[in-house]
């Protein structure tokens, strides 16, 4: 997956839940906004937090699939 796709859906305004597909067919929620991080001086990470505070760090590469909820 591109980071600019992954950015994209990341920063749309107003900001709409999404879910992750990871290439080994996991999934990751992100509900609001601040769940995902795109680091700056990382462009080749994409950081993803959820509510019971698991974190994942993933390189775009790692990533399928992007889906609207």
């Amino acid at each position: 997956m591109k980071l600019s796709d992954i950015s994209e859906r990341a920063e749309q305004r107003p900001f709409r839940p999404f879910t992750i597909e990871t290439a080994g067919g996991g999934l990751i929620e992100v509900e609001k906004e601040s769940d995902i991080l795109l680091p700056p001086r990382r462009p080749d990470l994409v950081i993803v937090f959820n509510p019971s505070g698991r974190m994942w760090i993933l390189d775009p590469s790692q990533i399928s699939a992007l889906e609207a909820r």
